[in-house]
């Protein structure tokens, strides 16, 4: 059996968007952490507008870096197909944390909102945004 190492595997494409999605979690988490304990903005406000800094972050290294399309990948045919797997997201995880916040505590409910987008993210950006032609 042949080994793995962290960094092989941390520089292949899977790896990468890993590694986006954790800068993309930690602005989602913040965001939503400020708006909604700092601020007092209602939970699905706070979601959406933590969501909508973190999908930014992640068009612009995704393209740039993850999937290696360059700064032509910058376009707006792109950017529609980004954000309708976004948006896809967007409504699953918006689901999920209004149907978690029942059952745990908001901040729980969105760890569990973030692995919800993440998971739609990852198989519409592959598939769909930034396909190998």
């Amino acid at each position: 059996m042949k080994k793995i190492r962290v960094f092989e595997l941390l520089s292949g494409q899977g790896g990468k968007f890993m590694i986006v999605g954790g800068l993309n979690t930690a602005i989602d988490f913040g965001v939503f952490l400020l708006l909604f304990y700092g601020l007092d903005v209602p939970i699905l406000p706070s979601h959406i507008a933590a969501f909508a800094a973190a999908v930014l972050n992640s068009f612009i290294c995704n393209a740039l870096w993850t999937f290696k399309q360059g700064s032509s990948s910058l376009n707006t045919g792109n950017f529609i197909k980004f954000a309708v797997v976004s948006i896809g997201a967007l409504i699953a995880s918006t689901i999920a944390i209004a149907l978690f916040s029942y059952v745990v505590t908001p901040w729980i409910a969105k760890v569990l909102a973030i692995a919800v987008s993440l998971t739609v993210n990852y198989f519409g950006m592959s598939k769909l945004v930034f396909r190998k032609t």
